[in-house]
């Protein structure tokens, strides 16, 4: 394509990519415009600088630098999204000047769509797994839904757990007893499953070593796994719901804290009113350990499903959120903007020169790198893609397209299933994955439709060219380094030819260790 011809044709795709994509006029999004307070949440933040600090001191540690501000923005989307942010959020959050602007942007985030669905998500494979069980009695995406749904409305967690556990009625009209039904076998609710699955979830202990012996390392007796059981024993499935095949069953005893267990109601009524009692230190310790991972990629505690007591040495940093967590009646999201507002999360993962990497990570001296989960990989690269915020507010065919594709490259590229926040490797078979697979191919090379080609077309010179393709992929404009090498490339390709340099650029920055990290 040369000459006028070539001309006439860049002209006719800048008219139409401006028509399909509606440049000037960004899609209103008022989550994203509120200037509304965040929620409250210093005094604990402050108290788990104030923890870490004293640590810092006492083993002679000097923390990281504090991480840039898109850093911070990237790790905050990646954790309550999935995905990284979309060049129109990166130019939204660099015009916030206004002080406070990460604490106001977490709270903005919270209030998306966007991460009610992602969240929700996360938390399923804990309450539930990530199986999707026999389709007849268990709707794994109904669950979810009800769940995003309660997210949505701030109902505070303890009240979400207690739904869940206690519920009666159909898996279909009443979604919450989904999470009963999950652990449906041969047409019977497996009580034992169920069982380790709350205690995991919701205590932050492990029982289920003492199912068929007592526990070899831990106080946990068998007896106390079967009391725990048969709060959900004789439940089975049937057209009305759930039912109980015998009479009596469902009297269970509880492994501690006999003093939090209703006297009356329902078996699994008084079960989760003693799983969310006040005075239970588990549940908030349990939930604040889980979210902590989610935000950093890695819990304080490990595993993230047994978690020392209150009290242990070196958890009092679970001991000051858990106690806020309860004080302030289980709201998540005052715990994920007390979470983002430490100085732990806005520490650079940049180790200080001749610093070993390991010990500033296990105190939390520098935030730790850890490999993006595959939904985030895929989300962040679909994202990407495109100049715009992929959320309810795309055109249907975007939304589709990112569903469907998602779902295929997370099942080629290894889901990690519940067990998501134990430590795993990357591997050498997903870096050929990214590599060879078509999609990012199809995403990221230009034409009207992606990013790379809009960039392309409407950036003006190379140099903001450059930046903007830097910060759709790994939220941050290029080095001086950077601009050295890839500049004199992109400034000498010609007019058509730019199109194909910035999508090559973009691939090599897909399949960088940067992109397909957290950091």
């Amino acid at each position: 394509m040369t000459g006028g011809r070539g001309l006439a044709a860049v002209a006719l795709l800048v008219l139409v990519g401006g028509a399909i994509f509606g440049a000037v006029r960004p899609t209103p999004r008022p989550w994203l415009a509120r200037r509304d307070p965040p929620p409250a949440g210093a005094p604990a933040a402050k108290a788990v600088d104030e923890l870490l600090a004293a640590r810092w001191a006492e083993s002679g540690i000097s923390p990281a630098r504090e991480a840039e501000d898109l850093a911070v923005l990237r790790r905050l989307t990646l954790a309550l999204t999935g995905t990284v942010p979309s060049l129109e959020e990166i130019r939204r959050f660099e015009a916030d000047a206004a002080p406070g602007r990460l604490e106001r942007w977490t709270g903005a985030l919270l209030e998306d769509p966007r991460s009610h669905r992602y969240l929700a998500e996360r938390l399923a494979r804990a309450m539930a797994g990530s199986h999707l069980g026999v389709f007849l009695v268990y709707r794994r995406d109904l669950l979810v839904d009800w769940t995003a749904e309660r997210l949505a409305r701030r109902q505070p967690f303890d009240a979400t757990v207690r739904e869940m556990v206690s519920s009666e009625g159909l898996w279909t009209g009443a979604p919450q007893v989904n999470f009963v039904t999950s652990a449906v076998v041969d047409g019977q609710v497996d009580a034992d499953q169920l069982a380790a699955r709350t205690a995991r979830a919701f205590l932050g202990v492990r029982m289920d070593c003492a199912q068929c012996h007592d526990h070899p390392f831990a106080d946990w007796k068998q007896t106390q796994f079967q009391g725990l059981a048969e709060f959900y024993g004789g439940l089975k499935p049937s057209p009305l719901g759930l039912e109980r095949k015998a009479p009596g069953a469902g009297d269970g005893e509880v492994p501690f804290g006999t003093n939090w267990l209703p006297g009356k109601g329902r078996p699994r009524e008084r079960l989760a009113a003693w799983l969310t009692d006040p005075r239970n230190p588990h549940f908030a310790r349990a939930t604040v350990n889980r979210v902590w991972g989610l935000m950093f990629g890695r819990p304080f505690a490990e595993p993230v499903d047994d978690v020392p007591p209150a009290g242990t040495p070196g958890t009092e940093v679970l001991d000051v959120l858990a106690q806020d967590f309860a004080r302030h009646g289980h709201d998540l999201r005052r715990l994920v903007v007390t979470i983002a507002s430490t100085g732990a999360f806005r520490l650079s993962s940049e180790v200080p020169e001749n610093a070993p990497r390991g010990t500033l990570e296990k105190a939390w001296a520098v935030f730790p790198v850890t490999p993006l989960r595959p939904e985030q990989l895929i989300g962040g690269l679909l994202q990407a893609g495109s100049v715009r915020t992929i959320d309810r507010d795309s055109d249907l065919a975007t939304r589709a397209i990112r569903v469907l594709r998602e779902k295929s490259f997370v099942t080629e590229y290894g889901d990690p299933g519940p067990d998501e926040l134990s430590e795993r490797p990357a591997t050498v078979a997903q870096a050929l994955l990214r590599m060879n697979h078509r999609l990012p191919g199809e995403v990221l090379d230009a034409n009207p439709f992606t990013s790379t080609g809009r960039i392309s077309l409407i950036a003006g010179d190379a140099s903001r060219a450059l930046e903007a393709v830097w910060l759709a992929l790994v939220t941050r404009r290029p080095t001086e380094k950077e601009r050295e090498r890839f500049l004199p490339w992109l400034a000498s390709a010609r007019w058509e030819e730019r199109g194909r340099v910035l999508g090559d650029l973009a691939w090599a920055l897909f399949n960088s260790a940067e992109f397909s990290w957290n950091h």
